[in-house]
């Protein structure tokens, strides 16, 4: 049986409560000890959601990736790229960029790295 490679694509609306789960799930494993997915501040989903949705499409953001598996659809990492002209008239930079912790150790990460690499092509080096 061959597995296909997870495909990066753009993000679409109907992906954000699916990275809502992922995005909480990392603050989870990002302070040993403390657990976010608990916290009533980021235990509502939805105001999550609504969050990460104004973070994850214009104007707040360039463009924003997800990876996904092609056999279950299922999501298993993203990232997004800010636009230039911040505060300070930055250029353009990768603002979050996650894999599923359950997915390390498979290359995914970097997939999906050399997919926003290919369209911003020069931002980042």
């Amino acid at each position: 049986m061959i597995l296909s490679s997870p495909a990066v694509r753009k993000i679409a609306d109907a992906d954000v409560d699916e990275v809502t789960q992922l995005f909480v799930h990392s603050l989870d494993l990002s302070i040993p000890g403390v657990t976010f997915s608990t916290d009533p501040q980021y235990a509502a989903l939805d105001l999550v959601a609504a969050s990460l949705r104004k973070r994850l499409f214009p104007p707040r953001s360039r463009e924003a990736y997800v990876l996904e598996d092609p056999a279950t659809g299922a999501l298993l990492g993203y990232g997004n790229v800010k636009p230039e002209g911040g505060p300070a008239g930055d250029a353009d930079e990768l603002d979050m960029f996650f894999v599923k912790a359950s997915e390390g150790g498979k290359g995914y990460g970097g997939l999906l790295m050399k997919a926003v690499q290919a369209e911003f092509a020069g931002a980042f080096g």
